[in-house]
């Protein structure tokens, strides 16, 4: 009998001339793939699995999170908008009206600080301040939606003199406490 070496892979080491015969020689190679497939990596289904627990994740993740970033943009607004009545009502303590400063000037926005125009005030404009009603004795403002917040469903936020909050252009089935919280 005549044995051959494999001087590179132990498992095959010392095999003899038979042993390589038939099944014989599935049998003695067996350890050399199972070798190998312990180090190749992850299977095509695994990957697969990953991938759909990744998309689910995903799908649950990112509508929660755009809400959120919604509901902060939201509650900026409302912040600048409640800035800008005071602001009014400031006006109002020391002019005697809404509509105009004690020299006849008119009242618009570019008078309002500039912190109070648009929400966030630094950065892209998400809402816009808007004076639709503006007379001697009283006053509407708004805030409109502008840029990633255009199509919001909450709608323009509305503050009057008598501190009456309203929504225009809500999506149907938003309410006010909802939108106003």
């Amino acid at each position: 009998m005549k044995t051959i070496n494999f001087p590179a892979d132990e498992v095959c080491q010392g095999l003899r001339l038979e042993d390589l015969s038939g099944s014989n020689w599935l049998w003695a190679h067996r350890g050399v793939a199972s070798r190998f497939q312990r180090i190749r990596g992850f299977t095509l289904i695994e990957l697969m699995i990953v991938v759909a627990v990744v998309a689910i994740l995903a799908a649950v993740a990112l509508p929660s999170y755009q809400e959120s970033v919604a509901r902060g943009n939201r509650a900026e607004a409302r912040a600048v908008l409640l800035q800008a009545v005071q602001w009014m009502e400031r006006h109002y303590a020391e002019n005697n009206r809404y509509d105009q400063f004690v020299n006849g000037d008119a009242v618009s926005t570019a008078s309002l600080p500039a912190t109070m125009i648009k929400a966030p005030s630094d950065g892209t404009a998400r809402y816009n301040l808007n004076m639709p009603t503006l007379t001697a004795q009283t006053f509407t403002l708004s805030m409109v939606r502008a840029g990633s917040a255009a199509s919001d469903r909450c709608g323009d936020f509305t503050l009057s003199h008598l501190g009456v909050k309203g929504l225009v252009n809500n999506a149907s089935g938003t309410t006010m406490p909802e939108c106003w919280k």
